[in-house]
């Protein structure tokens, strides 16, 4: 049974996304101590699309839900703290609040807009919505380092990237951020090569639940990914994935069994 959304709608004669602007900055405050040093900081970003014969659920007019024409302000608060004690534990907390004003598939308009459910049941499904979730732990982990030299683990809500966002990426394009993994991962870098595995699950995006880690997740899996040095400016990147079925009404029915593996040599 296919989870993925179905677009639909006559072929458009134009199907154009015009990004006018997009704005955003980091901001902090730091204060240390002789343990540690913690940090108030966060990001705030600003997005305007404007849609011609589209929208995020179809494409050609008229659309199955919304209107063709939407013009966007997308808005995203991450604010939170992170804590460092030297190289050995980093613990970082942040909530997130993602909203879009002018949008025709906004949650207030269209509460099931983005529900993957039964046929005809959306209230029976969980939500993805790619662009508003108002009140939500954008991360919440632990990591401790330097478990014999070159060991390290992070357990919590985190963002998964390796492999310069081509093998593993985090997926924030989107205003609510695509992936965020509820894990426990492992990293080993000696000097020549590094190892990076994980085991856990990817939260959904209700804009009006807030998810805890470890509850709600849209699908089960993990993956390794290992970088080995073989020439000077030569890499090999080695990985394996899999996905389960996730815990969040709905898809826990289902029976998903994906695998991937693959290699990838490159210079630098």
């Amino acid at each position: 049974m296919s989870l993925k959304k179905t677009v639909r709608g006559r072929c458009p004669d134009r199907l154009i996304l015009g990004l006018f602007f997009l704005y955003g900055f980091h901001f902090a405050y730091a204060q240390e101590t002789g343990l540690f040093r913690w940090s108030l900081d966060g990001d705030l970003r600003y997005r305007f699309e404007s849609w011609d014969n589209a929208n995020a659920l179809s494409y050609g007019n008229p659309p199955e839900y919304g209107r063709p024409d939407d013009k966007i302000l997308l808005q995203r608060i991450i604010a939170g703290t992170t804590i460092n004690s030297g190289r050995h534990l980093t613990i970082s907390a942040h909530v997130q609040d993602a909203r879009a004003f002018g949008w025709s598939l906004a949650n207030a308009r269209e509460p099931y807009a983005f529900s993957v459910s039964p046929e005809g049941q959306p209230e029976a499904g969980y939500k993805m919505n790619p662009q508003e979730e108002f009140f939500e732990v954008h991360d919440l982990y632990i990591t401790v380092g330097k478990f014999w030299q070159h060991l390290s683990v992070t357990a919590g809500r985190q963002k998964i990237a390796l492999g310069d966002y081509r093998i593993f990426g985090p997926g924030t394009w989107g205003n609510t951020g695509r992936w965020s993994w509820d894990a426990l991962r492992f990293t080993y870098s000696p000097e020549r090569w590094s190892l990076n595995a994980w085991v856990g699950g990817t939260k959904i995006h209700d804009p009006v639940q807030t998810s805890f880690p470890f509850t709600h997740t849209e699908y089960l899996g993990g993956g390794i990914h290992s970088v080995i040095s073989l020439l000077p400016r030569t890499k090999l990147d080695v990985m394996f994935a899999f996905k389960r079925q996730g815990s969040a009404p709905y898809i826990r029915d289902q029976d998903i069994k994906r695998n991937w593996t693959g290699l990838r040599f490159y210079q630098w």
